[in-house]
């Protein structure tokens, strides 16, 4: 039997025993379907990381895979008009236009999505898959920023970090949002926990799927749970929209 009260869900415990029970079967349904959207996502990183390990040479593990519109890319203090195909390094910058949409493959496990009007700093990034360091550094300077991925076998340590002004998230297999405006900033799990570190994290905060970590300029971080079905507009705008307001009060 599903529950049918939980935080920040609607309290059904009123109802019913057959409308619960249809309440129970609808919710478990819709459940279902998200994991379903993620792990067809993760199962298509997981066929991916088993292409031949040639397509991942030295030098060549984050690649933008598509682009639409356009986009700058930054480096060694001169810009150049980005392309699909185009290799990132250590200290890129990655800047889109008000209309641009890009993904790029990292390494075999890794996509990662960015909106329009969205810039992301390549902070740090490993030279090969058999790098003695993989930890990996992606700060979002601004805009949006999805990423999926599947950790490596367990005998591969491969870090990955974003970084969102003073917090620092650390992934583990899943799916996860970020947004950053002059207003507010926002990280969220739609599958897997977040672990975020950093100024206002002093013993680490912990962020488990359908729930965001919302900082509003000028306010203290509060955690903010969403809706599974939000999930699927965010997506399709490659924006938080409304999910990036911050709460009125404390989840």
């Amino acid at each position: 039997m599903c529950a049918v009260e939980a935080p920040g869900r609607r309290c059904v415990s009123c109802l019913t025993p057959r409308a619960v029970q249809l309440h129970c079967r609808l919710t478990t349904a819709r459940r279902l379907r998200m994991k379903s959207a993620v792990a067809c996502c993760l199962a298509a990183v997981t066929a991916f990381a088993l292409m031949p390990a040639t397509a991942h040479a030295q030098g060549q593990l984050l690649r933008i895979q598509e682009l639409q519109g356009k986009a700058e890319l930054q480096r060694g203090g001169r810009s150049q008009a980005a392309a699909e195909g185009a290799v990132l390094q250590a200290d890129d910058t990655l800047v889109l236009g008000a209309r641009a949409r890009a993904a790029l493959k990292l390494g075999r496990h890794g996509l990662v999505e960015l909106g329009p009007g969205s810039s992301v700093q390549i902070e740090r990034l490993p030279f090969a898959t058999y790098a003695t360091d993989l930890r990996t550094v992606l700060r979002l300077q601004n805009g949006y920023l999805r990423v999926i991925w599947k950790q490596p076998p367990l005998d591969i340590n491969w870090p990955l970090f974003v970084y969102v002004d003073t917090d620092s998230a650390n992934l583990i297999t899943g799916e996860y949002f970020f947004e950053k405006s002059a207003e507010r900033r926002a990280l969220c799990s739609a599958e897997g926990d977040l672990t975020l570190t950093g100024s206002g994290h002093a013993d680490g905060t912990k962020v488990e799927a359908d729930n965001c970590w919302i900082v509003a300029r000028g306010s203290a971080g509060l955690r903010k749970a969403v809706d599974m079905d939000d999930w699927i507009a965010v997506r399709q705008a490659r924006a938080l929209g409304r999910l990036a307001d911050a709460p009125k009060t404390a989840v």
